[in-house]
């Protein structure tokens, strides 16, 4: 037989190598992503150093741990630096080779009894990039039971720099596509929040808001209920005020303890509660469970707070809970939540949490509101009562000493008049406050209630410091009116203009005029109050008649011109303003005579 030539040998060695590139350049080369790399690179050197199993390990960040990414289907485990041959290989930057395992030294036997596989021979080499040690490949148990060689050295320290690529490559890849994700979720979460905000835009009040974020919650995080429960500042007490998912329903109106359950903890500490298992939690409150017939495994609990007057204040709760998969003892089966969605429900509950505070400060000007309203109200009362009771006060002086008997009668019959009028102030102003719309119409002959107008006028002005008052009617028949009413805003009217020369300090004079309006076919009865006043600022024209507008008259109500408008509107008329600043006001009353 013929010596071998060492060129041939030489030869063979180096397309060995060359092939073993190809190969590796081949299976890595259209992959990016790390376990697609990691598991070809796996499988090539197996097939180019003819071993049983092969092993990749990385260097950490900090340099500290080599990490196993795989040893063929073995579960990953973790080496410290210098421990072991991996340790060797990472500290040294050399390959190492061993041909009995177990018998070395700086064999860590701990990776075999943890995977279970019985390394005899094995081969490291450590992948170099920019001369940094960036991890180790190893070979493992060659096949037919012998020893890895010079050769196999040779091979995969040649392999070793494609090697070190790929797995660079990929990382970086696998580092892109991580932050890609990321950037994905917060621009979902940015949609999301304009979504959220359209929707509470058009919900109608806080209630509204409250179902759409417990039912976005439950889609969002993949929980089989979400609950919201609010703080009640009467009770203190946290109360489930919606809630979505399979009975959760149960939930609503419930009121519990502030530190009851995860759910507490989270809105005492302020922070959020993230657990795997609720059930084997002993802070969990079993009670509620049984309300809603679920069995909860991972549960995530976040508080919704505001900063109030300087102060941090807890407001409620927003909870998101999994069926744990399995009942107890068995272990919880469900996956649990992650920290993207203790992100997600902190946001929505900022949301919330804004909601709620809006609302609160609502309700809080509408009570302020509905006070002030009350107390003009009840000014407003006290102040018209004074014309009848003035009127009473006279007559009952009067009748003290008065000894003619017809004289006094028709006196009292004066005084019934006036406590007639009270009490139908009295109906009219809480039947305005309803907001009722009813009049009593029956026929009057008009020249009566002319008189019974002027005698009621004449009353008001009783004084020569008060204006002079100018009253005239040419109506005559009769109309269906409330007659009661139509006086009654008719007193408004001269009151409000007696008022407005008082406050100009000028005597002036009111005109009171009755007339009837039978142009276009018209059948009104027409009632015409002016004064030679300072008249109407423009500013005011457009809301004269609006409830409680005084205009900053001292004393004033804002109701008695509103009750005009009522009054005429009631009778299926209106009443109109015509003023220019400086030239006094004329208010124009058209009631048809039905």
């Amino acid at each position: 037989m013929n010596a071998m030539d060492p060129g041939d040998v030489t030869d063979r060695h180096d397309r060995r190598h060359l092939v073993a590139l190809r190969d590796i350049a081949t299976a890595v080369g259209s992959r990016l992503d790390l376990p697609s790399v990691l598991s070809a690179i796996i499988e090539r050197v197996c097939a180019l150093l003819d071993c049983e199993r092969a092993s990749l390990f990385v260097v950490d960040d900090d340099g500290a741990v080599a990490s196993l990414v795989m040893v063929g289907d073995a579960p990953p485990i973790r080496v410290p630096r210098g421990v072991g041959v991996v340790g060797a290989v990472v500290a040294d930057g050399r390959s190492l080779r061993i041909d009995q395992a177990w018998h070395d030294p700086r064999f860590h036997r701990a990776t075999d009894e943890l995977t279970g596989f019985r390394t005899t021979s094995l081969l490291a080499v450590p992948l170099i990039d920019g001369g940094v040690v960036k991890g180790v490949v190893e070979a493992l148990n060659k096949h037919g039971g012998v020893a890895f060689d010079d050769d196999d050295e040779a091979l995969l320290e040649a392999v070793s720099g494609e090697i070190a690529l790929a797995v660079e490559r990929a990382r970086v890849f696998d580092e892109q596509q991580r932050q890609k994700a990321i950037l994905d979720r917060r621009v979902q979460e940015l949609d999301l929040l304009v979504e959220v905000d359209l929707a509470l835009a058009a919900a109608d009040g806080v209630q509204d808001v409250l179902g759409i974020i417990a039912r976005r919650v439950q889609e969002l995080v993949k929980s089989d209920g979400a609950s919201i429960a609010l703080v009640d500042n009467r009770t203190s007490a946290l109360v489930y005020r919606a809630a979505a998912g399979a009975g959760q329903d149960k939930l609503l109106g419930r009121a519990v303890a502030t530190d009851t359950g995860l759910a507490g903890v989270s809105l005492a500490v302020h922070r959020p509660v993230r657990v795997d298992d609720a059930v084997s939690d002993p802070r969990h409150a079993p009670n509620l469970s049984k309300q809603t017939m679920l069995v909860p495994g991972p549960l995530l609990s976040v508080p919704m707070t505001a900063v109030i007057d300087g102060v941090e204040r807890g407001l409620g709760v927003l909870t998101a809970v999994r069926g744990r998969g399995a009942l107890p003892p068995a272990p919880c089966t469900t996956p649990p939540f992650s920290a993207d969605d203790e992100r997600l429900l902190l946001l929505l509950a900022s949301r919330v949490a804004t909601a709620v505070v809006e609302e609160e400060r609502r309700q809080k000007a509408r009570e302020k509101q509905q006070l002030e309203a009350m107390g003009h109200m009840l000014a407003g009362i006290v102040h018209d009562f004074k014309t009848p009771m003035t009127v009473i006060s006279g007559y009952v002086q009067l009748m003290a000493a008065e000894e003619d008997a017809a004289e006094r009668e028709a006196q009292a019959t004066a005084v019934l008049k006036s406590t007639d009028q009270m009490t139908s102030m009295i109906t009219e102003l809480m039947a305005f406050a309803r907001g009722d719309s009813t009049v009593f119409l029956r026929k009057l002959w008009l020249e009566s209630f002319a008189d019974e107008l002027r005698a009621l006028l004449v009353r008001m002005v009783p004084d020569v410091a008060d204006p002079e008052l100018v009253f005239s009617t040419s109506l005559s028949g009769n109309a269906r009116l409330d007659g009661v009413k139509v006086q009654r805003a008719v007193v408004n009217l001269v009151k409000n203009a007696k008022e407005a020369l008082q406050q100009a300090k000028r005597r002036g004079t009111i005109a009171v005029t009755l007339s009837a309006d039978t142009s276009d076919g018209r059948d009104d009865v027409v009632i015409v109050v002016e004064d030679d006043g300072p008249g109407l600022a423009p500013e005011i024209a457009d809301r004269l008649f609006q409830s409680f507008a005084s205009f900053g008259k001292e004393g004033g109500t804002g109701l008695g011109l509103a009750l005009v408008k009522r009054i005429a509107e009631d009778h299926k008329g209106g009443v109109v303003v015509e003023s220019t600043p400086g030239g006094g006001c004329r208010f124009i009353m058209h009631l048809p005579r039905g």
